[in-house]
């Protein structure tokens, strides 16, 4: 194991591991943002002195970090009076990332999954870790989920993204797959687009325009805070100064203020979105121009020929009308530490996490019939 991404050359460790989030440049920008907070643990194999396989693991250094908000979320303060909250965790995940890689974009022949997983569980026990934690684990990920599941892991929902597989060999291909009610709604959404004059620009992600996505990005965090992204201004500069070899910014507006922000990260043909933000005093007037930043992404991955792309979570009724499939995704948690009470808390949690899903939802669901007025003539 290696407590630096920066001990690992930038070419072997970009050619041995694929998608953005899994970048040289993702983890150095990583190390930047969470030094003093997260302590890094990358497990790496070799074969023949060549690199072969990554696994990204960290250990908080302190109870403010995703695991941590995941485990006991808005009653952190209270739970850390008691002392089985007072984890130290190992947690494999790539921070920042909102949960949107994913592993088996990784491919690793099931008996070098084994001994990554043993390895990393064998370094937890001599460190004196209190659980080994796989974060935002998508339902899809077969390898990883029954891998995990034969090695005795507790999994817990956490909650659920709209992701959309590329199976189209053009846009009007797309078009023709939607139900005809979402391809009706798509095809308004674009004559509204094209009938206003509106414009889909190519940003620098500097000066004045990283000032501009740093107001559009605030408004979600401000909107939603329970999503807990974490971005500022000096966050954003840092990200998009390592990630510079593979990021794309995107604007979408109707001739004057800009409505919406979207960032693509892409290598290795995989494209992931970051930095979503949007005018909330625009939107309900002009949600069809803010869609388009979706048409976009979509439009880039079937030229790009993606495999797919994560949209993440919220607008979840928008999402899955425009051919998104909700996943669920889950932390997957073998503890060795007050293991009866954490398994009873676990279940907790479980149930916690799909019960505030639905509730969302549901609200998700309501809010976007309310403001869409075909769906208010349909209802």
């Amino acid at each position: 194991m290696v407590d630096s991404v920066d001990k690992v050359d930038t070419r072997e460790w970009n050619q041995s591991t694929k998608g953005p989030y899994f970048s040289h440049e993702w983890f150095r920008f990583v190390e930047a943002m969470t030094e003093g907070e997260l302590q890094p643990r990358y497990l790496t194999r070799r074969l023949n002195g060549r690199l072969t396989a990554v696994l990204p693991a960290f250990i908080p250094k302190t109870h403010m970090n995703t695991y941590g908000n995941y485990l006991m979320g808005r009653f952190r303060d209270r739970l850390l009076k008691l002392r089985p909250f007072r984890r130290r965790p190992l947690v494999c995940y790539a921070p920042h990332a909102g949960g949107a890689y994913l592993l088996s974009d990784n491919r690793y022949p099931e008996d070098v999954l084994q001994e990554m997983v043993t390895a990393l569980e064998d370094a937890a026990i001599q460190g004196g870790n209190s659980e080994v934690a796989f974060l935002c684990i998508k339902e899809n990920e077969s390898e990883w989920t029954r891998l995990l599941k034969q090695r005795g892991y507790h999994r817990v929902y956490l909650n659920s993204v709209g992701i959309i597989t590329n199976h189209y060999s053009t846009f009007d291909d797309y078009l023709k797959r939607l139900s005809p009610r979402n391809r009706k709604t798509v095809k308004g959404d674009l004559r509204a687009f094209r009938k206003c004059n509106g414009l889909i620009d190519t940003w620098t992600g500097d000066g004045h325009h990283l000032d501009t996505m740093m107001q559009l990005v605030g408004n979600i965090d401000r909107r939603y805070p329970s999503i807990q992204r974490d971005f500022s201004k000096w966050s954003l500069e840092t990200c998009f100064h390592h990630m510079r070899p593979y990021r794309k910014h995107y604007a979408v507006s109707t001739g004057d203020a800009p409505i919406g922000c979207l960032t693509h990260f892409e290598k290795d043909r995989l494209i992931n979105t970051y930095a979503m933000g949007l005018d909330f005093e625009k939107v309900h007037s002009s949600r069809a121009y803010f869609n388009l930043l979706y048409y976009h992404t979509i439009r880039e991955m079937i030229v790009r020929k993606a495999p797919y792309v994560n949209f993440n979570q919220m607008a979840y009724t928008v999402k899955e009308s425009r051919g998104c499939r909700l996943v669920p995704q889950y932390m997957y948690i073998k503890v060795w530490k007050n293991r009866a009470w954490m398994t009873l808390w676990l279940r907790l949690l479980n149930h916690r996490y799909r019960r505030k899903f639905a509730q969302e939802y549901a609200r998700n669901k309501a809010s976007h019939r309310r403001s869409n007025p075909r769906q208010q003539e349909r209802a």
